[in-house]
């Protein structure tokens, strides 16, 4: 039995459920992808939502590009506006996204890749639970106190 199921292993997934195994729940990642996945939205992550996801981009061992100047050319004429410090930084989602998968699993995290879920249930004076259609299995059940389905770090 699982404390909590987290549906979705992108980053609020992902935090959510590192926060909670440092915390010592225990809890159960679920994600339809395998990752690296490649997620075309969302390159840019600011100074905030790195601050929320306890990430130094010092350290922060893929690729991270700091940006404090921003350039427009519209009709010919260039505009280009500089900012006192970096105001966002360009990542690279499959990298991004999988760095802090792993670093849930890395804190206690349990992580299901290629499960994906079809349905929750809450059943009244019981714990709800989750099925899961996994890629190359039969469905599977799981209980846990908690839900959550984050649908992502937005900030």
């Amino acid at each position: 039995m699982f404390d909590a199921v987290v549906v979705g292993g992108g980053p609020g997934g992902s935090t959510v459920a590192w926060r909670l195994a440092r915390a010592g729940r225990r809890v159960l990642v679920l994600d339809a992808a395998h990752f690296p996945r490649v997620k075309l939205c969302a390159g840019w992550v600011t100074r905030a939502a790195l601050a929320d996801l306890e990430l130094d981009p010092a350290t922060y061992p893929e690729t991270i590009q700091a940006f404090d100047a921003v350039s427009l050319t519209v009709a010919g004429r260039e505009h280009r506006t500089r900012f006192d410090r970096t105001a966002s930084y360009g990542i690279v989602r499959a990298e991004f996204d999988t760095f802090l998968l792993r670093r849930a699993a890395a804190a206690g995290a349990t992580v299901r890749e290629e499960a994906r879920v079809r349905r929750v249930l809450r059943v009244p004076s019981r714990e709800p639970s989750a099925t899961s259609i996994p890629k190359r299995a039969s469905s599977s059940r799981r209980r846990a106190r908690r839900g959550s389905a984050p649908s992502g770090c937005a900030r």
